[in-house]
């Protein structure tokens, strides 16, 4: 009966997956190890590569993850696909991790993608998890160990990947070497590493296979042949003796033409069936290689040559490496920490002097490049505006920064920096315009100058030195010339302040930083006055009254020293920002 053929007049978009990779190097993937398998205490990027092979717009697809082995976790649980034109390709990537296995193990990753109005499809990945390769520890190899010690490689480029390793799709823990048939003429290989034949006694190789390639009862075009090379894989012969079970033909160009091979199907396909050759003493003391080769026409592929449970006798060196648990311990969990632009201000609607930087470690303290770094700032009130979208990648060193700005609204807030599973934060303030001169406010010394209140004349209050220098961007964002009141501290008890109080804000001072300010008064300073200012002494002590030293420097001339978070600051806190409503007191009358 002739089933025909079924046209399809569908107009609607289709997804397909078009790939899955695994990575431990691409964000957000983080490893405790510099191989490419994802042991315990690891987090991988799987990247999925999505293509609309409709003729419509596919919006509202979605992913979901899930692995034959219960340490496998898929964190980001269902994955939003984000709308994807017709005939266009993207890239989803979320995040795999592995925990709580203590030896070698593998598992296969199952991606189910549903979109509107279509069944669900599926793609497989396999992989193999928590282990190490000891090189050069083994004469046998089972195709266990990733990446393989075995060369893979065919005449024709195009086809280079024509033997690798396979997972089997009902036990994905079982994996072999297959070599597949390219509908092209060529040969594909699959090479051992170099064998160091002994000197007396058999040489031999035994291993698994089964096979099926193209043929029909009058012709095999297709086989595969066991080959040895001398010298280090120059030129290549056939080995003899193998159990080939048929001859290929002379007239569809395959390249090995008129030669005996593994031809057809093996018996009871598809078990695996054993072979044996014994290559006697004829390469005694020689070091050689040895390559499971496929070699085919131009036309009709099939399942190919499968090939396990390699053993090499009679050689004195071990060539293929041993799979055993990982060694490597996960550190502690990587570190995110601010490397600059924190406890910073700026006047309202103008930029920070510096930039928002962070610095990702690992748990050994190694810098972790190719990261992505998000910074959130507050979604109302007191905020700044973050270039870029507020996401930057780590660099060779492990930093990132962003710019930013603040806002209209005046206000201290905080900025949050996340990745790597670790996060930082920056302390920011939105301040009014630069009073004074100097700084931020124009050049010269950073001054502000105002009217006692009782009217004797001008009071100045100018920055003379500080511990560590003061950046370009320090500058005074408030100043209050005036009664207690006007500065809104209660009263002294038992003094008065003959030339009214002083109130600032100094900002970008640096975290700590220790400055002295010269205060040069309208007349000359009384008879035992002394330096008092109102505010908290300790961060979580209650404001008070208390007496600070002062310099006399000129009949009408102090200097004080304040420190950020300490003596002389009202907040008491190292925010790079001093406070300072203070005056001279005296007793009063």
């Amino acid at each position: 009966t002739n089933a025909g053929v079924v046209e399809d007049f569908g107009t609607s978009g289709v997804l397909e997956i078009a790939s899955l990779q695994l990575s431990l190097t691409a964000p957000p993937a983080l490893r405790c190890d510099a191989d490419t398998v994802l042991d315990s205490g690891e987090t991988g990027a799987l990247t999925l590569t999505l293509h609309n092979r409709g003729f419509a717009d596919v919006s509202g697809a979605q992913l979901s993850l899930s692995a034959d082995l219960a340490n496998l976790q898929f964190p980001d649980g269902v994955v939003s696909v984000p709308s994807v034109v017709a005939g266009a390709t993207a890239t989803v990537t979320t995040r795999v991790q592995l925990a709580g296995l203590s030896a070698p193990g593998a598992a296969r990753i199952t991606v189910s993608l549903t979109q509107p109005g279509l069944p669900v499809a599926q793609s497989t990945l396999d992989v193999v998890l928590h282990s190490d390769l000891v090189p050069n520890r083994l004469s046998t190899d089972d195709a266990g160990a990733e990446p393989s010690a075995m060369e893979f490689g065919s005449t024709l480029v195009p086809h280079a990947a024509a033997w690798g390793v396979k997972a089997d799709p009902a036990q994905p823990h079982n994996r072999f070497y297959a070599g597949s048939t390219p509908e092209a003429t060529g040969s594909h290989w699959m090479r051992t590493p170099p064998l160091q034949v002994a000197a007396t006694g058999n040489f031999t190789v035994a291993f698994k296979h089964r096979y099926r390639f193209e043929g029909d009862a009058s012709a095999y075009y297709d086989g595969g042949q066991l080959m040895i090379s001398t010298d280090g894989g120059a030129t290549w012969a056939r080995v003899d003796g193998a159990g080939y079970n048929g001859t290929l033909t002379t007239v569809s160009g395959n390249p090995a033409g008129g030669e005996p091979a593994y031809v057809g199907q093996s018996a009871g396909w598809p078990v695996l069936a054993a072979a044996s050759v014994n290559l006697g003493t004829a390469y005694a003391g020689q070091t050689v290689r040895l390559a499971w080769v496929v070699h085919t026409d131009a036309a009709v592929g099939t399942e190919g040559w499968e090939v396990d449970d390699i053993a090499i006798n009679g050689i004195t060196n071990t060539p293929f490496p041993q799979v055993v648990a990982d060694a490597q311990t996960c550190l502690a969990p990587a570190v995110l920490s601010s490397a600059g632009g924190t406890q910073q201000s700026a006047p309202v609607n103008t930029s920070f002097a510096l930039p928002l930087r962070v610095r990702l470690l690992d748990g050994g303290g190694v810098p972790m490049p190719g990261q992505a770094i998000t910074f959130t700032a507050p979604g109302s009130g007191a905020s700044a505006t973050l270039l870029g979208g507020g996401t930057a990648m780590t660099d060779a060193g492990g930093y990132a920064s962003v710019s930013a700005g603040a806002n209209g609204v005046i206000g201290s807030y905080v900025v949050t920096a996340t990745g790597g599973g670790s996060s930082a934060s920056f302390a920011l303030r939105n301040t009014a315009a630069p009073v004074g001169t100097g700084g931020s406010g124009g050049g010269g010394p950073l001054s502000i100058s105002g009217p006692s209140p009782n009217g004797q004349g001008l009071v100045t209050a100018t920055v003379r030195s500080a511990a560590a220098p003061l950046p370009a961007q320090a500058y005074f964002s408030q100043a209050v010339f005036g009664n207690e009141g006007a500065a809104g501290v209660p009263p002294l008890a038992g003094r008065s302040f003959p030339y009214g109080l002083v109130g600032f804000a100094l900002e970008n001072v640096g975290a700590g930083n220790a400055v002295t300010l010269r205060i040069q008064y309208p007349g000359p300073l009384p008879a035992g006055a002394q330096y008092w200012k109102y505010g908290r002494t300790t961060p979580a002590g209650a404001p008070r009254w208390h007496q600070i030293p002062m310099a006399l420097v000129g009949a009408d001339t102090i200097e004080i020293t304040l420190t950020d978070g300490g003596a002389g600051d009202t907040d008491a806190l190292a925010d790079g920002t001093i406070t300072d409503p203070g005056g001279l007191a005296i007793l009063a009358a």
